[in-house]
């Protein structure tokens, strides 16, 4: 009875050992099996003056702070010199009105295309930039569609604080944000990359972000998912913390439609500025419309 005892004695003693040595390889296993943590890049290195005589050219004649009407000034004269060359090389008569006016009705669509979001529904509320205004606190936006992108200049209080540039998803055709991302690192030199997280809990880059250079912060955004565009987002940092207060005193939710179910239950023949070039904004494509339907409803003229 003794040495039955003792047997079970000595098997509780192994077990119990067996049972302790497992537990540090099954933390082990654990530990291979979890999924490594992603190590954070190292901090980007301020802009040389190359990197900010880049940034400057990208900006061109625009200054933080002008009002509507100066950005709008630009924007026309822009135009004019986009239509110069046409004219020159027509010696048509009638060929020159008709340019003329094709010029004249682009100089409209732009001044009609200024709007100030004060709460009412825009076409811009569902699209690649409906994150990047608010209504109710005095921001406004002009907007010019060229042939490699689009370019939106926001304004708060009436001086420009923001511009947005969403490329022709053709000219990134076949490229992911990776590549896009090199690109612009190449351009304006290492950047802090942010990540999103899937449903499926993996992350992926949502854009890069550069240090601010001589006041302006810059980011690389990918607008892909549901858009088909890579964008480039431009701010002045003190600009954007006044809009940041200027929001927190408003807190009123965003007013937003569903563009592509109202498109479908709106009346036969009916038509709406808010839901005109719907496949456009969706898609990233920049189709131009017909010219009496291009532009969305919004006030006649910007504030001086």
């Amino acid at each position: 009875m003794h040495a039955g005892l003792r047997r079970g004695g000595l098997a509780a003693l192994v077990l119990a050992t067996a049972l302790a040595a497992a537990g540090p390889i099954a933390s082990a296993a654990a530990r291979l099996q979890r999924p490594a943590k992603r190590q954070a890049a190292p901090p980007p290195r301020a802009a040389t003056p190359a990197v900010a005589q880049e940034l400057l050219s990208l900006l061109g004649k625009y200054k933080w702070g002008m009002s509507p009407a100066q950005v709008l000034a630009i924007l026309e004269q822009e135009a004019r010199a986009d239509f110069a060359p046409r004219l020159a090389e027509t010696k048509e008569p009638l060929e020159q009105d008709q340019l003329r006016r094709q010029l004249t009705d682009d100089l409209a669509v732009l001044r009609k295309n200024y709007v100030r979001f004060e709460g009412q529904a825009t076409p811009w509320d569902i699209s690649l930039i409906d994150k990047e205004f608010a209504h109710h606190s005095g921001e406004s936006m002009a907007l010019r569609w060229g042939k490699r992108d689009r370019r939106f200049y926001f304004f708060h209080s009436g001086r420009l604080w923001k511009i947005y540039i969403a490329f022709n998803s053709d000219l990134y055709k076949g490229k992911t944000f990776d590549d896009f991302a090199a690109m612009m690192e190449r351009r304006f030199g290492a950047a802090e990359r942010k990540f999103r997280t899937t449903i499926k809990g993996d992350p992926v880059p949502a854009y890069l972000r550069w240090p601010p250079i001589n006041g302006t912060a810059l980011r690389a955004i990918d607008n892909t998912r549901f858009f088909g565009n890579f964008c480039l987002g431009l701010a002045d940092v003190a600009g954007r913390e006044r809009v940041r207060e200027a929001r927190k005193l408003v807190r009123t939710p965003r007013q937003r439609r569903d563009i592509l179910v109202e498109s479908v239950l709106r009346p036969a023949g009916g038509s709406s500025s808010v839901e005109e070039n719907v496949v456009d904004r969706l898609t990233g494509q920049t189709t131009p419309l017909p010219r009496n339907e291009q532009a969305p409803a919004a006030p006649p003229s910007p504030p001086r």
